[in-house]
């Protein structure tokens, strides 16, 4: 004989009651200033920068004997294969030995490229979302808790839901950049469990 629960719905507050809250995935720093200096921390600074650094990409301006110009101060390096000189220059480059001072591939035919560092990977978030839902009439020994990225298709399989003895729960680690979908099911004590509730969602920016 099935349970009771199999009849009425729980109904979930309109409104999730609680802010969403974003962590670094892989923990986060004790300030702001240490988050940032961390987002960095692959790259190489302007003054690490050398003719052979192979960190970010380089780009060639001008082959031997042309000229361009920089509107800011830009490292370029003058040569060919493995064999470079380099310098910060703002304004008109002239690809030639005279303006960098030294031939650093002789007999060979050389170029000017400006580097341009990596871009950096930005650290994975996960949010944290806290759902309140109003409790059903009748014996109820807890709830599951059923979401997802797209609505009605919860990541839980029925039966499978995160289990809550009250009529609240926090879920956390949920990735950003996403929509997600909740709904709540009643479970009695012989483990009957009702259809899902109504359907809130909440994006976790």
């Amino acid at each position: 004989m099935q349970s009771n629960l199999n009849k009425p719905r729980i109904a979930l507050l309109s409104t999730l009651t609680a802010t969403v809250f974003l962590a670094a995935a892989c923990g986060g720093g004790n300030s702001e200033e240490e988050s940032a200096a961390g987002t960095y921390s692959s790259l190489e600074t302007q003054q690490a920068v050398t003719p052979t650094s192979t960190d970010g990409t380089w780009i060639k301006r001008a082959s031997e004997g042309g000229s361009f110009t920089l509107s800011t101060s830009t490292y370029v390096r003058y040569g060919s294969g493995t064999r470079w000189v380099g310098k910060w220059v703002s304004g008109t480059v002239r690809c030639t030995n005279t303006f960098f001072g030294t031939d650093p591939y002789y007999g060979v035919v050389k170029q000017c490229d400006t580097y341009t560092a990596a871009t950096s990977t930005p650290t994975p978030t996960a949010g944290t979302a806290k759902l309140t839902w109003t409790a059903p009439a009748g014996s109820v020994s807890g709830y599951r808790v059923y979401y997802g990225t797209a609505s009605r298709t919860y990541s839980q399989a029925m039966g499978s839901g995160t289990y809550s003895s009250t009529s609240a729960i926090t879920l956390s680690g949920l990735p950003s950049g996403h929509t997600y979908y909740f709904a709540v099911t009643a479970v009695d004590a012989a483990g009957m469990e009702s259809a899902y509730s109504n359907e809130d969602s909440k994006v976790i920016p």
